[in-house]
């Protein structure tokens, strides 16, 4: 079964860790995840992972943030406010949030099919097309 993209695929405690570092706050537990370095406390580089739909799997490392010269983090994901799977303390980080209401499902997973085709199965056409017809 396909699963990727839903909350429990992802790994909130080590975004709450990062958020954490960017904005200053020590963090208990300074237990590493696989391939996401931790600088100390007070380094003002942050290691940061990144993910590459083409690719198709997470990239540690891909972004630095760096205290001395950016002020404002904007973060873009589905779970962001999801109250269960261990999100639950990743919102409160967060000095705004907003949130956007689609008017039809039917919408965006037209577009997941749309973008899946163009990024994820693009060197297997057959495969994308029995995805997309699996999809409701």
């Amino acid at each position: 079964v396909y699963r990727r993209g839903a909350p429990d695929t992802f790994d909130p405690h080590a975004l709450l860790r990062d958020l954490k570092r960017i904005r200053g706050m020590r963090e208990q537990d300074e237990a590493t995840t696989e391939g996401n370095k931790l600088s100390s406390d007070d380094d003002d580089l942050i290691l940061l992972p990144g993910f590459d739909h083409a690719k198709g799997d997470p990239e540690p490392e891909k972004h630095t943030f760096d205290r001395t010269r950016h002020q404002v983090v904007i973060c873009e994901g589905l779970y962001l406010c999801h109250d269960a799977d261990g999100w639950e303390p990743v919102a409160d980080l967060f000095d705004l949030k907003i949130y956007m209401d689609v008017d039809s499902i039917d919408h965006c997973i037209e577009r997941l099919k749309i973008r899946n085709q163009a990024t994820r199965w693009r060197k297997l056409p057959n495969a994308a097309k029995k995805w997309i017809k699996s999809m409701p």
